[in-house]
């Protein structure tokens, strides 16, 4: 399977202006990996397991539990805090 990609229209939709250097080795770039991509789909998988990960590898990670929360303590830690409704909110500059 032969794959091509434009690198013209590419840019035109993307809205790119590029010289005519650019959309050259631009069609260059696309052309080599439009070449790698064919080869990969050439490949027979039929009866490969997919993968997940790339390795068997455990995440070290700690397990997301529950902790405990600061509750509405962590109001004390802003500048400037406000109250709509009986519901309060962070007040924070405009930038």
């Amino acid at each position: 399977m032969r794959l091509k990609f434009d690198a013209k229209q590419g840019a035109e939709l993307a809205k790119l202006k590029l010289s005519n250097e650019e959309l050259e080795r631009l069609q260059r770039d696309l052309d080599e990996i439009a070449e790698l991509v064919s080869v990969l789909l050439e490949v027979d998988l039929e009866g490969v397991e997919p993968m997940y990960a790339p390795s068997e590898a455990v995440s070290a990670a700690r397990p997301d539990v529950p902790g405990e929360t600061l509750g509405e303590r962590w109001l004390e830690l802003v500048p400037r805090v406000e109250e709509l409704n009986g519901k309060k909110y962070v007040k924070a500059p405009r930038p």
